[in-house]
């Protein structure tokens, strides 16, 4: 339509048009400058509205800018002067994307992914990628930092790092088993602790360096499979080091130009090295295995090293196995045994036998033989007998041996009483007599007295009968000299 008001300019520089559109005054006839001159107001413009108030420009609705931007100059503002922060008020550039605030919140509506890039607007340097349970990814190649402290799981961290009521993972980006997954350093960088594949290494700028693993307290280092170390185990001290040595493990002494004390061997024995003690506070057992000391006259297994001292011997010029018994006691030597005591074999003893009690009962008597040095005892039976005569001697003669009384060396008020045996000896009584090895009479047979006491009263009894008898016959004599008269 044909404009119904025009203004022109020279060349048609500046034209201010309004629309004739079906008749003057109609509510679709809209007003337009053209030309190819710049146009301005000295004043305030209203767009919607007839009182821009202090504004430049007021629009009142929506401002659309087609292929255009809008332009500040610096230390200028866009200001939402709405006072109504619950109205998720923002500026919006494209499909909801944009910055707004809402409940005193400044927020950043994107569908997921946020990118930081270069001045060009292409290069993309960093992109965050948002979940909408709060999940945050960030990808880039480059290096992140913070300068204070970061917390996860917690809005006041107590280190650089802290993680709250959560657990900490780390995936390396590698297999190899001599790189670090993690580094951590003292702050002079000489000395540290790095994790890699699968150990804990010491880490820094030092050439030697510890590592110390401190329980709290009394607390352990509890280690849950077997261990091993590669060249030797040595305490903080630096005394003592266990270490292997070829095939066999030793326990020696480093100050000491690694001086060996103990090792193990790999046919699976067990050496003490020079003269080294092994003190035991406690028990050795020896299981179902043996226990061997191999020396075939070694000197002593000894019981204590001072007074009291008592010892096991492997004796090669006794041909024996000895019990040396506790010494320093008022005997001398002291060995004792209680309970029960069996031996399959023999017992030989050099000097005294003591008994400390027996029982009372009607049993065969224990003699011992001064040739063979055995205890024994006698029986009576014919199955354990050869050669049975009758025995012939002057059995009287032990009438006439008188009976003594005697001390015995050392104990004077212990007085005795029995039959010499010299004196046995001497009269011929030879078989109630026992004689030492240089056969000189030592000992009385006491029980066999009683058989020469016996054949005496045998005798006796014999020569009575006859006396009797004779008696008999003289009183039948009298009896019949007296009846005759």
């Amino acid at each position: 339509a044909s404009p119904i008001f025009q203004v022109r300019s020279e060349g048609e520089a500046v034209r201010l048009f309004v629309e004739h559109d079906g008749w003057t005054g109609s509510a679709d006839n809209s007003a337009w400058f053209g030309g190819t001159r710049d146009n301005y107001f000295a004043g305030s413009l209203g767009i919607g509205t007839t009182d821009p108030g202090s504004s430049k420009l007021k629009v009142q609705g929506k401002l659309t800018v087609s292929a255009g931007e809008i332009q500040l100059d610096g230390a200028q503002q866009i200001v939402f002067t709405n006072s109504d922060t619950t109205n998720n008020l923002k500026l919006q550039l494209w499909d909801g994307y944009g910055l707004g605030i809402n409940s005193q919140t400044l927020f950043y509506a994107a569908n997921g992914n946020h990118s930081w890039r270069d001045t060009n607007g292409t290069n993309e340097r960093m992109v965050l990628t948002t979940a909408a349970n709060g999940g945050l990814t960030v990808k880039g190649t480059g290096n992140s930092s913070f300068a204070g402290s970061l917390g996860i799981g917690i809005t006041g961290p107590s280190k650089k790092l802290h993680v709250e009521s959560g657990e900490l993972r780390v995936r390396a980006s590698h297999n190899n088993a001599d790189a670090d997954i993690g580094a951590f350093y003292a702050q002079n960088l000489t000395q540290g602790i790095g994790i890699g594949y699968n150990r804990i290494e010491a880490i820094g700028s030092n050439t030697d360096q510890d590592i110390n693993l401190i329980p709290k307290g009394n607390g352990e280092l509890i280690v849950d499979g077997i261990v091993r170390a590669k060249d030797a185990f040595r305490p903080s001290t630096n005394d003592w080091e266990i270490a292997r040595n070829g095939e066999n493990l030793e326990i020696r002494e480093p100050e000491e130009s690694n001086k060996v004390w103990a090792r193990f061997t790999d046919d699976e024995s067990f050496h003490l090295i020079g003269t080294p003690n092994l003190l035991v506070d406690g028990e050795i057992r020896a299981g179902n295995s043996d226990i061997y000391f191999t020396k075939t006259n070694h000197n002593h297994t000894g019981i204590g090293n001072a007074d009291g001292y008592a010892a096991i011997e492997n004796a090669a010029n006794h041909d024996a196995l000895m019990i040396l018994g506790r010494s320093g006691t008022s005997v001398g030597r002291q060995v004792k045994l209680w309970d029960y005591l069996k031996v399959h074999g023999s017992v030989s003893i050099t000097n005294s036998l003591y008994v400390g009690s027996l029982p009372y009962r009607d049993d065969r008597n224990v003699q011992w033989d001064d040739s063979t040095k055995q205890i024994c005892y006698d029986n009576s039976s014919a199955r354990s007998k050869e050669n049975i005569i009758s025995l012939e001697d002057d059995f009287s003669k032990i009438l006439t041996v008188e009976p003594k009384t005697y001390t015995r060396p050392n104990h004077p008020n212990r007085w005795e009483i029995g039959y010499i045996a010299e004196e046995l000896h001497e009269i011929g009584l030879n078989k109630l007599v026992y004689y030492d090895q240089q056969g000189l009479p030592e000992a009385i047979n006491y029980r066999k007295i009683s058989m020469y006491l016996v054949e005496v009263i045998k005798d006796m009894a014999h020569k009575s009968s006859n006396y009797e008898q004779r008696i008999n016959q003289l009183e039948l004599q009298l009896n019949q000299l007296v009846s005759d008269d």
